[in-house]
Formats: C-alpha cells, sequence, structure tokens
C-alpha cells in the first residue's frame, strides 16, 4: 500500500512537471516522448526523466542555488503519510 502511494505521488508529480504548454500551442499540454527525453539537455530547466536527462546523470545545470545561498534552503512543504 505504501508503496503505491509513494509511487503514485512520484508519477503525478512528474507529469506536472512535464505538463507545460508547447510554444505553438498555447494551453495545451506537451508530449514526453522518447526524441523530448532523449534531447533533455536542450530544456535544462525541465526534468523529464528520472535521472534528469537520457544519460541519467541526475544533475542540474541550473544555477539559482549555489554555494553562495545554500544556507538559505528551507523546507517549502511535506506530507505525513499515515503509516
Amino acid at each position: 500500500m505504501i508503496w503505491k502511494r509513494t509511487h503514485t505521488l512520484a508519477l503525478l508529480g512528474l507529469l506536472m512537471g512535464c505538463a507545460e504548454n508547447g510554444p505553438d500551442r498555447p494551453n495545451t499540454p506537451r508530449t514526453t516522448d522518447t526524441a523530448r527525453i532523449a534531447a533533455a539537455e536542450d530544456e535544462p530547466d525541465q526534468w523529464l526523466s528520472h535521472g534528469g536527462t537520457y544519460a541519467e546523470q541526475r544533475f542540474s545545470r541550473l544555477g539559482q542555488i549555489n554555494e553562495g545561498n545554500l544556507d538559505q534552503l528551507k523546507l517549502a512543504w511535506y506530507f505525513d503519510f499515515d503509516t
């Protein structure tokens, strides 16, 4: 039961992250297909697969969080599972 909840929440988060509007079709979710995942390095602001890119490197090239502001991070939200 816990496994199902955890994976359902993870899948929901992944789908929400991938559902952005396409440039040629506003208000329409973009699809995430093999070609888009293979070219994920062209969209560093999107995490299209488990490891971020097709190479599964789990590394983000984004620079908002760095050594200079690391101490400013704080918990944004959490969810207590009834276990």
